[in-house]
Order: C-alpha cells, then sequence, then structure tokens
C-alpha cells in the first residue's frame, strides 16, 4: 500500500537497482531502529 511521505520525492526519480542495507545491533522489530521483515 502507498503511503504519505514528509519527503518530496520528484516524479523522475530513479533508484539504484544495487545497493546495501546498513543496520544492525538492535535485533528485529518494528521499531523505528530495527529492521522486520526489510
Amino acid at each position: 500500500p502507498m503511503r504519505a511521505s514528509s519527503i518530496d520525492i520528484h516524479p523522475n526519480t530513479t533508484w539504484s537497482t544495487n545497493g546495501i542495507t546498513v543496520a544492525g545491533g538492535n535485533g528485529w522489530d518494528s521499531k523505528t531502529n530495527q529492521l522486520w521483515l526489510p
């Protein structure tokens, strides 16, 4: 589902197809400093 965002993303924005997610150290859960089913 689409969510409203406070970040203005231009309609012609492109995204990298390769990258890394840097996170960890806080276990898994749905809090803002954790990942849960990313």
